[in-house]
């Protein structure tokens, strides 16, 4: 419905408003205000702290560390195959064994005890390569005796 153009105001002319009914309660709007800025500012805080200690971090290849997967951003622990001369590395996640491309910035330092844990599984894991490769070798030593054996 069209308004009656004798109410509408002509141009330049004032118009008294009263306000008084008008109740507005922002304190809502300014809380989570207040709160989105807080987590922000821990966010921005927590990210500088990482970084610094990244940049500080000389990642070397064959070192453990945690990142979070692409695809799910959860954090992983993982194992550094390659690093390249632009800031990026080559990881394998160490229980799936999932490997992607990383920054180095992404790379989060391990817990001493968590390296300690990996670097102990992971001299297990090469002294028992040898061992089983001498055992596949004795193996096939066996077969090939049992074969000359029946010619």
């Amino acid at each position: 419905k069209l308004p009656n153009m004798a109410d509408v105001p002509a141009e330049g002319e004032l118009i008294n408003v009263s306000l008084s009914s008008i109740s507005w309660d922002d304190s809502a709007l300014i809380k989570a205000y207040d709160t989105a800025m807080a987590k922000a500012r821990l966010q921005l805080k927590t990210k500088k702290i990482k970084e610094h200690k990244n940049i500080e971090r000389q990642w070397a290849v064959g070192d453990v560390c945690r990142c979070a997967w692409s695809e799910d951003g959860v954090i992983y622990d993982a194992v550094i195959d390659s690093i390249s001369e632009e800031g990026t590395c080559w990881i394998t996640y160490t229980e799936y064994g999932n490997s992607e491309e990383v920054q180095l910035t992404q790379l989060i330092s391990m817990p001493k005890q968590q390296k300690q844990k990996q670097k102990l599984q992971k001299q297990k894991l090469q002294q028992q390569q040898p061992e089983q490769q001498r055992q596949q070798q004795q193996h096939q030593k066996q077969q090939e005796q049992q074969q000359q054996q029946h010619h």
